[in-house]
């Protein structure tokens, strides 16, 4: 099963729980204001998308009870967002990610 494509512009917080959503296939541009991701029991997620690490205001990513592959892919878009901060100094105001349980 193929999850939906995701068009939200207005959306500051995304939350997404408890279901069989398998893949996400979104843009940085569809989610430009978002700041804060919550995951919760997406147990067959394959991947987060790395497009996120694109979306500048994006600061809270949690995931909690995910699959091993959307933590990992959380954790490349934490280093992306990491790299991308340390070239522009001073810009922005940080990332967070949580994942529970930690691997």
């Amino acid at each position: 099963m193929n999850g939906p494509r995701t068009q939200c512009h207005l959306k500051n917080i995304l939350y997404i729980g408890r279901t069989n959503l398998v893949s996400w296939q979104t843009s940085a541009h569809h989610l430009p204001s978002l700041r804060c991701l919550h995951l919760k029991n997406c147990s067959k997620l394959k991947a987060v998308p790395l497009c996120l690490s694109h979306v500048s205001n994006l600061q809270i990513m949690d995931l909690y009870c995910t699959t091993i592959s959307a933590a990992a892919s959380a954790r490349r878009i934490q280093q992306h967002k990491q790299s991308m901060r340390a070239q522009k100094e001073n810009q922005g105001t940080g990332f967070k990610l949580s994942i529970y349980p930690p691997n």
